[in-house]
């Protein structure tokens, strides 16, 4: 049987699947209009050689955000040489000195190849800055994780270097979680004094729209009719207004009808692949998963403290003992993964006091989620409590 097929024939449905891609930019945010232009008057005194306003973007996921800046960033690209935008994913780039050298890298700031210190990397973007007369726009996707892992305490500097070290950076941060801010080091949110705007979630109409936009140009004409869309734009509609989810349906369908030698999509191919989207990874899970906890990649250690939860709600003394009994690590090591589940939603977190006349107070941690879909988790890789993901 041949398994790949050589020919240079085009495909019957999809003519350019980019434009269905998650990264993909378009040229305009349909029905983000006023989105955009809270962000544009946020940034246009950085182009001035002005401060800027500092911006937390916040909204469930596949609402725009992501896009609204990479298409603000492209814009500032072809219309001004006194701004760089720099776009870093914090899940891909943690820590401080990832950030330092993205910056860096932007800048086409060549760095000694001796070990450097991250004082000394942000000595020489601030040097190269003051002596090209630039700002520098960093925005930072998926903001939760250097906030959970406690390496946000940078950006202290960064807000404060206009006015310390005549270097200026405007800071947009992204994040799925409204409360995020809640958790920032005290002096970087008092310095960074971020103005949230939420994105809201597009109703099925718009997501229909966006849909129908997307495949004039992904889809060979008179391969996919209203309906298709429709049922597309539903899905995403259901699922908080998730626009990525509804494309990611689109050409997934796109690509069974294909496989079945069909010219064109049908309602069978939406259904068919909302069925095996909505039980990923684990099709044996009490109820389907949500799209949102379907995507995550948890650690080995991620995954033990939620084993340890399914069995209720605990103190983080409790936590802290079952978790030392099965894996040796310290206290702190230990917060940080339980902050790091509540970034991605898995856990619920709450203090109250401990005892009636005392002053100190305890945590209680509880899943968000039933211990059905956590025990699926490590059943399908026949290992409980370990996940081979990073």
């Amino acid at each position: 049987m041949a398994f790949f097929n050589s020919s240079n024939e085009p495909s019957a449905i999809i003519a350019k699947e980019d434009f269905l891609l998650p990264d993909y930019t378009p040229t305009e945010a349909l029905h983000r209009t006023n989105e955009m232009e809270t962000i544009g008057s946020a940034i246009t005194p950085l182009m001035h050689g002005k401060s800027g306003t500092n911006l937390f973007l916040t909204g469930p996921t596949g609402t725009g955000k992501t896009m609204c800046m990479k298409l603000i960033a492209d814009q500032i690209r072809e219309n001004s040489s006194k701004v760089i935008p720099i776009y870093i994913n914090c899940w891909e780039f943690s820590t401080k000195m990832a950030v330092y050298f993205k910056i860096s890298e932007a800048l086409k700031l060549v760095l000694p190849r001796r070990g450097l210190a991250s004082d000394e990397v942000f000595e020489a973007i601030l040097g190269e800055m003051k002596r090209e007369k630039i700002a520098v726009l960093l925005i930072l996707d998926e903001l939760d994780s250097l906030v959970f892992k406690k390496e946000d305490e940078f950006l202290y500097n960064l807000s404060r270097a206009g006015i310390d070290r005549g270097a200026r950076f405007g800071i947009i941060g992204i994040s799925n979680r409204r409360e995020l801010q809640r958790f920032l080091d005290g002096r970087v949110a008092s310095s960074l004094r971020f103005s949230t705007f939420e994105f809201k979630e597009y109703d099925m109409a718009q997501l229909g729209e966006i849909l129908l936009e997307r495949a004039k140009f992904a889809l060979v004409p008179k391969t996919y009719d209203k309906a298709v869309l429709g049922a597309c734009a539903k899905v995403g509609a259901e699922n908080s207004g998730n626009a990525r989810l509804a494309l990611e349906i689109l050409l997934k369908a796109a690509n069974r009808a294909e496989r079945r030698d069909s010219k064109k999509i049908e309602l069978e191919d939406v259904e068919a692949i909302t069925k095996v989207i909505e039980t990923r990874p684990n099709k044996k899970a009490k109820r389907p998963l949500s799209f949102h906890e379907a995507d995550l990649k948890l650690s080995e250690e991620e995954n033990l403290l939620l084993q340890i939860l399914t069995g209720g709600e605990k103190s983080s003394s409790e936590v802290y003992d079952e978790f030392i009994a099965k894996k040796d690590i310290t206290k702190r090591q230990i917060r940080n993964y339980l902050m790091l589940l509540e970034a991605k939603g898995l856990i619920d977190t709450r203090e109250v006091q401990i005892g009636e006349n005392s002053f100190l107070k305890t945590k209680i941690y509880t899943l968000k989620i039933p211990g059905g879909w956590i025990n699926g988790i490590h059943n399908q890789r026949g290992c409980e409590g370990v996940s081979e993901e990073k």
